[in-house]
């Protein structure tokens, strides 16, 4: 793959949703050709060296486009213990009205972001087999998880890594952030690429998290196998395997 496609961003967006709009839009504003820059990893990981933080090339503007009026929201909250981020799943009620005189109303899936890990070892890419709820099935992935409050995106895939397989990994690049369903969802991803992963420790996932082993697979033989969810094929891709 060519990464001179993807533009520098070495700021990750905080807890606001739009957090990720105004990053993307920092990045889609640089002019100048991209380059290269490595940024301090967190001091959490005693080995930290530094992490390539990139961006997508052509990404969605974060301000509303001329045609755009004003959009108006509405927030609507369902709590409880199985709502998912922070016993809360959050919609909003988010009305857009254009200069054309039409409008529209959605509900937006407001969502924070997440880390999701492509860890490369000696043996091969590192999987786990996890049961979704929404699929109905246990489905071979890769690791991933949410981006805890005041936590960089290389931390919480060490984070999630570790707390899922066991294993680890020292320095790594990081991609993003990128969204899921820009029509529909606030929430992204970024991708953290660690290409020296190793064993550290048994697994302990959290409760409820439903995975059913580590699977090793060796490099040559990753695309004999089903991946099913998209953006873990993609992932796996801008690696390079």
């Amino acid at each position: 793959m060519n990464h001179n496609k993807f533009r520098l961003a070495v700021r990750p967006p905080g807890d606001d949703p739009s957090g990720m709009r105004l990053a993307l839009a920092r990045s889609a504003q640089n002019g100048t050709p991209p380059s290269s820059k490595t940024v301090a990893t967190s001091s959490a990981w005693g080995g930290a060296t530094g992490s390539q933080v990139q961006s997508p090339g052509a990404p969605a503007p974060a301000v509303a486009p001329a045609s755009v009026r004003n959009v108006r929201a509405r927030g609507v909250a369902f709590r409880g213990p199985h709502a998912g981020e922070e016993n809360r799943f959050l919609l909003e009620e988010r009305t857009t009205a254009f200069d054309d005189g039409t409008s529209s109303r959605d509900y937006i899936w407001v969502r924070g972001q997440y880390a999701l890990v492509v860890p490369v070892s000696d043996s091969g890419v590192v999987f786990i087999r996890q049961y979704k709820k929404a699929a109905g099935q246990t489905l071979l992935v890769l690791p991933w998880g949410e981006i805890e409050r005041g936590e960089s995106p290389l931390d919480a895939g060490r984070r999630e890594l570790e707390e899922e397989t066991g294993y680890s990994f020292g320095a790594a690049e990081v991609y993003g952030p990128f969204y899921d369903l820009p029509d529909k969802s606030t929430g992204g991803h970024w991708v953290v690429v660690a290409r020296n992963a190793y064993r550290k420790a048994a697994p302990s996932p959290d409760d409820g998290e439903r995975i059913y082993g580590t699977e090793l697979i060796p490099v040559g033989q990753l695309w004999r196998h089903h991946i099913p969810v998209l953006m873990h094929v993609g992932a796996l891709r801008l690696a390079g395997l």
